[in-house]
């Protein structure tokens, strides 16, 4: 797996390669050139606040292989503040860029299956009508396989919901 130099800032390398063991992730940086919401000047404007923490791109080559982009400058406090109100779960600052790459794995057609990416791209080819309900499907999906990961996470750690860090 390509890891851009970096990552290490806010993601801990071998906690990031032992996760994403098995889900076809083959390169993680924090570029995507056929994004916009990752343009420089975008960044700095909390881009955040479009839902974009992270994201995950299907690779160009057979078989089930994807790329994950981090946006690397965000105002974690502002972000976490934000994700906790629209998951109902707190969300620590710290915990920002680990709930990003769980709810990115989300989307991998290993967790997904129909709702994946690519999925749901053949979907849409078929019925166009279905797009917004599959992708609410698809982010819930996604969503919940986060919030499972990061319990977990936090158990393993022993983090605390009324922890204040």
């Amino acid at each position: 797996m390509k890891i851009e130099k970096g990552i290490e800032k806010f993601l801990d390398l071998e906690f990031l390669k032992k996760e994403t063991r098995g889900f076809g992730i083959i390169e993680i940086n924090t570029e995507d050139p056929s994004c916009s919401y990752l343009h420089p000047d975008w960044i700095e404007e909390e881009s955040w606040k479009c839902g974009s923490i992270a994201k995950l791109r299907r690779k160009d080559m057979p078989g089930d292989y994807y790329k994950l982009h981090f946006i690397p400058k965000l105002d974690k406090e502002k972000a976490a503040k934000w994700l906790s109100k629209r998951l109902g779960v707190k969300i620590f600052p710290k915990e920002i860029y680990i709930f990003a790459l769980f709810h990115e794995l989300g989307h991998t057609r290993k967790i997904t299956g129909d709702l994946s990416p690519e999925g749901l791209k053949m979907s849409f080819l078929k019925d166009p009508s279905q797009q917004s309900e599959l992708r609410l499907e698809a982010e819930k999906r996604a969503d919940s396989f986060a919030k499972k990961k990061l319990e977990k996470y936090r158990i393993k750690r022993r983090i605390r919901i009324s922890d204040d860090e």
